[in-house]
């Protein structure tokens, strides 16, 4: 056996199981929910895998790395299961408190630690034509809407949400149309690539 990898129903992970690596292509399941053990997921793991709709994993996750569910089409939801939240009360979780952790609100996935609050992920096959970015969050990360077809009006009512540089794909928006306070670091994002612009 190789001492460095694992794989299980034909998933890569790290020996360990703490990193996910790769689930494969062909895969046909609509629904997949990471290990327990997983406490990383890696950049691409879900690339390509048309048949996926739903993924789940823990909040005990701690590291999802950039790109990690980009170029899933039909994904649908990402959930987060609280584990973290249910021992609130323990050590670990006044660690935790300072690490930050992931968690999910309708499918969506963000990321939070004391007063930041990152839009980590919308799903691309999440059909919703619009969508309003919690009033908390402090960034929309760099592909955060990515495979985001359905996605056609984004209300951003905080004027203090940055949004990183590629959050948003090119060649959606001709058909995207942004609503924010004026003078909001969306007014400029959207000014910057002609994205039609509302104030709220």
């Amino acid at each position: 056996g190789n001492e460095s990898f694992c794989s299980v129903d034909g998933v890569l992970f790290t020996f360990d199981l703490k990193a996910l690596i790769r689930f494969p292509e062909g895969k046909s399941e609509s629904t997949y929910s990471v290990p327990e053990e997983v406490r990383e997921i890696k950049e691409y793991a879900f690339r390509n895998c048309k048949s996926l709709t739903v993924i789940v994993f823990t909040d005990l996750v701690n590291c999802v790395r950039e790109n990690a569910f980009s170029g899933v089409p039909s994904l649908e939801a990402i959930e987060v299961y609280p584990i973290k939240m249910e021992i609130r009360e323990g050590e670990e979780w006044k660690n935790d408190e300072e690490e930050g952790w992931y968690y999910s609100e309708d499918g969506v996935l963000f990321w939070k630690k004391k007063t930041r609050k990152l839009l980590i992920k919308h799903p691309g096959g999440k059909k919703n034509e619009l969508y309003v970015v919690p009033d908390d969050v402090t960034c929309i990360t760099a592909h955060a809407f990515e495979d985001c077809s359905h996605v056609r009006y984004i209300v951003i009512p905080s004027r203090e949400t940055k949004i990183e540089d590629a959050a948003f794909e090119s060649k959606y928006y001709p058909t995207l149309t942004m609503f924010a306070p004026a003078e909001s670091c969306t007014d400029h994002y959207a000014t910057a690539r002609q994205i039609t612009f509302h104030q709220l």
